[in-house]
């Protein structure tokens, strides 16, 4: 019995956007070892900080993700082709003859690129998350040998839904494109800040990030022209269970922004609803790209179909944000980070999460920014340098930002990929797994936190890397271009 999802792809060649960030490498990473017979895989890369597109491609190819298919395809990077190129530029700007060149044999385009952070000004969240996928599409409608557009969303984009099931279709969006699009181009930067917050209380968005999203859906059903098309949903995205090894991260933002602030000592709580019984649909990064890759392989044998299918991938109902927080704390006190981490033991005896937003002030805030003022404030007078309350006060307006996600829970249709991989051979079932009933929770938070230290964090007691407490990686809103736009 042979994989058919990786006879599919033997032969095939891939577009993608966002292909150095978090979950772009994981992608690529996976298609390369699962479908040795692709035949290239172009990536959307723009120059950045005076640093060329193939210097960047091959910073990006001494990541440890890579190790693994280094020792089973030594000459792996030879089918990873270059494209220059920006999402915010029209036709993603990519030249003439890079375009000519993916005409002859891309099959797929995987549109990853986007900003994700919760607090992006309008302005630029519509310039990426809109405009940006519309782009995505220009490039892709004059493909000839197309067979799949797949775009990545996220499965909080009907965020408004909370008393209900959020199921696997394309809504209505809030806004229309051309609408929200106007908006941004005919009023001021400072305009745009005082209107924000009534925008997203009129139509019960949490963040900019989760409007455009749900705008950027309905463009793909509505653009796509030709195009078969299919929309992924993921949730939030953390470190692998088991591909290309376990605990796999290397960045601080969202989750495992949390995780690492509980790691550093900088939250100490969260807060939740009553009891901390809101479920956080967290799902690990390696299962997300398998959801990627299979329904790019379903929506091209399945491109006779009018509508564009959508794919949630999330947990069923597995991690408890009072879980989530118990089992982060637990790691971190039992394998600290070695050059910033919490007491071993809580003489507050305050729990990881609560619902009192008083008592979360008290005990998050107040205690903890003493601590970290004074603490600072102690070296000072010894004539050394310490940024400990500048760490925790970032720390702090990352869990201020994800409050709305902790604070609710979210009930999600994720039959799509659950059929699919019912219908899949056993072989495309062990290599391609998207299941997320099959996680130990013990190793799992486990290799998370080992994970975050040595790739995120570079903590020298477990990686031959430099590091220091005043160069250490800060918890925060996702940047907007470091880990999703190449």
């Amino acid at each position: 019995m042979a994989s058919k999802i990786a006879k599919f792809y033997a032969g095939r060649s891939v577009f993608i956007t966002g292909g150095l960030g978090f979950v772009g490498k994981q992608i690529v990473e996976k298609l390369l070892r699962s479908c040795p017979e692709i035949d290239n895989i172009y990536l959307l890369i723009r120059n950045k900080k005076g640093h060329s597109v193939q210097q960047r491609l091959t910073q990006s190819l001494n990541s440890p993700i890579f190790d693994v298919l280094k020792v089973k395809q030594p000459q792996f990077s030879k089918k990873i082709i270059p494209v220059a190129g920006d999402v915010l530029d029209d036709f993603l700007g990519v030249s003439d003859a890079d375009h000519n060149r993916m005409s002859s044999n891309v099959s797929m385009v995987i549109h990853s690129a986007a900003t994700l952070r919760f607090d992006e000004p309008l302005r630029v969240a519509v310039d990426m998350n809109v405009l940006g996928v519309r782009r995505a599409l220009d490039v892709s409608k004059q493909l000839p040998k197309l067979e799949a557009f797949v775009h990545i969303s996220t499965a909080y984009s009907q965020a408004h839904i909370l008393n209900g099931t959020i199921e696997e279709k394309v809504y209505d969006p809030p806004m229309s494109t051309e609408d929200v699009i106007n908006l941004t181009r005919s009023l001021s930067d400072e305009d745009l800040e005082v209107l924000v917050p009534h925008l997203l209380k009129k139509y019960k968005r949490p963040n900019t990030y989760t409007l455009t999203k749900a705008i950027a859906e309905k463009l793909v059903e509505r653009e796509r022209g030709h195009v078969p098309a299919s929309i992924c949903r993921p949730a939030v995205v953390v470190a692998s269970q088991e591909e290309p090894f376990p605990g796999w991260t290397d960045n601080v933002t969202a989750a495992n922004g949390v995780y690492v602030g509980f790691g550093t000592g900088t939250i100490r709580c969260l807060l939740s609803n009553y009891k901390g019984t809101a479920y956080l649909g967290m799902v690990p990064v390696d299962r997300v790209a398998n959801g990627i890759i299979v329904s790019g392989w379903q929506t091209a044998i399945n491109k006779s179909e009018s509508k564009v299918s959508v794919y949630t991938i999330a947990n069923d109902n597995i991690h408890t944000i009072r879980l989530m927080s118990t089992m982060m704390m637990k790691n971190a006190r039992s394998n600290p980070y070695s050059l910033m981490h919490p007491g071993r033991y809580s003489w507050t005896g305050f729990p990881t999460t609560t619902s009192n937003r008083f008592l979360h002030y008290v005990f998050n805030r107040t205690f903890l920014g003493t601590k970290y003022y004074f603490e600072d404030a102690l070296m000072a007078l010894t004539g050394k340098k310490s940024n400990k309350f500048f760490k925790y006060e970032r720390s702090q307006q990352l869990a201020h930002l994800v409050d709305f996600f902790t604070c609710n829970g979210f009930l999600w249709d994720t039959n799509g990929l659950k059929k699919t991989y019912q219908e899949m051979n056993d072989i495309d079932k062990k290599e391609f797994n998207t299941t997320m009933d099959d996680v130990d929770i013990e190793s799992f938070y486990e290799n998370w936190w080992i994970g975050s230290k040595k790739y995120a964090l570079k903590d020298p007691a477990c990686a031959q890397t430099t590091a220091n407490t005043d160069s250490l990686p800060l918890p925060t809103a996702i940047d907007i271009r470091a880990h999703t736009q190449a």
